[in-house]
């Protein structure tokens, strides 16, 4: 504790037998969540690209396919996004607010702060948006909108 600041380093292996079997009844249905989040990332792609101060996940032409787990954006002025969202009861989150180079538990390792000063600047500036493959359109443009007021 707090989240996402780690003291030791551990591994996530709580698949039970019940949970296996609740996936084999949700493999089938992968497919078309991941291409709900992806249209729902390609929408949000062309709806905030423009933005002064977002950055939005660049996307190559070489890619295939992204499952956007997350959704992130890039903001120089996070913190005031991040208000504006909850105000708004928007879902979001800060997944590494800690580049691990700067966690506790990798201490061992000898780097320092400034060590990877790319890493650092995206703790300090991205936020994930909702990209749930059940989002509606109409939950979408609530927070496209909702984005837009508070960087403009």
């Amino acid at each position: 504790k707090p989240k996402y600041f780690h003291h030791t380093v551990g591994y996530n292996s709580r698949l039970d037998t019940l949970q296996a079997a609740m996936l084999l009844v949700k493999l089938p249905h992968l497919k078309a969540w991941s291409q709900a989040r992806a249209e729902h990332a390609r929408i949000y792609g062309e709806a905030l690209r423009d933005l002064a101060g977002l950055k939005t996940p660049v996307v190559k032409d070489f890619s295939t396919f992204h499952i956007y787990n997350q959704y992130t954006l890039a903001s120089a002025n996070r913190d005031k996004l991040e208000a504006g969202l909850k105000e708004a009861n928007i879902g979001h989150c800060i997944y590494y607010p800690l580049p691990f180079h700067r966690q506790v538990c990798f201490e061992n390792l000898g780097y320092k702060e400034n060590d990877f000063p790319v890493a650092n600047k995206a703790g300090d500036e991205v936020i994930s948006i909702p990209v749930s493959p059940e989002m509606t359109a109409e939950e979408q443009r609530e927070v496209i909108d909702t984005i837009k007021r508070i960087v403009s």
